[in-house]
């Protein structure tokens, strides 16, 4: 009976010093207002009088952000007040978590624009057929202006074609892929690349086909090659 009393002594004493523990580290975390969530974001601004024309605010390779019609943009993270640009620079997905707050966007026909209002603002960003992905801040009345989402930022933008023989078809250890041994028209190097199946898959040897590129336009091609490796095969058309 003594080592029976004994045991259970050491077990009350374990949970006591538990629920101490957990006690004491309840208090640490309300008196010092920690956040074990997410921090809480919002965006901040204040209005232009008189405005009518857009402002570059960032500029990246392939986008640029503007302002419409605002001042002093911030991000207001659990309370403290940071410049958007300072933000933006640390934090490129900030726009993203913001529009995730917006349960209904407005769709443009344009190719996939959409317009999002969150904390009283509003954000659009383009998605154009001509390959334009910029970004619109404003209040939350901004409207889709004649010029925005205009400007084609893409690097990638024109189409070029190649007329090749095909020689040999390979296959691929990929069964998604094809081995092309073939040769330039009016050219006599031959050389050997490697296409996707997607794009088109029923080449025969012997004959001329069409190859459609986007190609960069700062980059000049010559060798197939390189063609296939550093372009986007397009489309492949047969030359009866």
């Amino acid at each position: 009976m003594k080592k029976l009393t004994l045991k259970n002594l050491r077990i009350l004493l374990i949970l006591s010093f538990i629920v101490i523990f957990l006690l004491i580290l309840s208090l640490i975390l309300n008196n010092h207002n920690i956040n074990i969530q997410s921090p809480s974001l919002k965006i901040e601004y204040s209005k232009k009088i008189n405005c009518q024309e857009k402002e570059e605010l960032i500029k990246e390779d392939n986008y640029k952000i503007y302002t419409y019609c605002i001042d002093n943009l911030y991000i207001n993270k659990n309370n403290k007040l940071i410049e958007f640009k300072e933000y933006y620079q640390e934090h490129k997905d900030i726009i993203d978590k913001l529009i995730k707050k917006d349960k209904k966007p407005l769709y443009y026909k344009d190719g996939g624009s959409i317009k999002y209002i969150v904390d009283n603002i509003s954000i659009i960003k383009c998605h154009t057929l001509t390959g334009n992905e910029d970004i619109y801040i404003g209040d939350k009345n901004l409207k889709y202006e004649d010029n925005f989402c205009q400007e084609n930022n893409s690097k990638v933008d024109q189409y070029l074609s190649y007329t090749y023989l095909i020689l040999y078809l390979t296959p691929s250890s990929d069964e998604d892929y094809l081995y092309l041994t073939l040769r330039k028209e009016n050219d006599d190097v031959v050389e050997t690349v490697r296409v996707s199946k997607s794009i088109y898959n029923e080449y025969e040897v012997n004959k001329y086909y069409e190859f459609t590129f986007l190609v960069n336009n700062e980059t000049i091609l010559n060798r197939a090659i390189d063609i296939f490796n550093s372009a986007t095969l397009a489309k492949v058309t047969r030359l009866d």
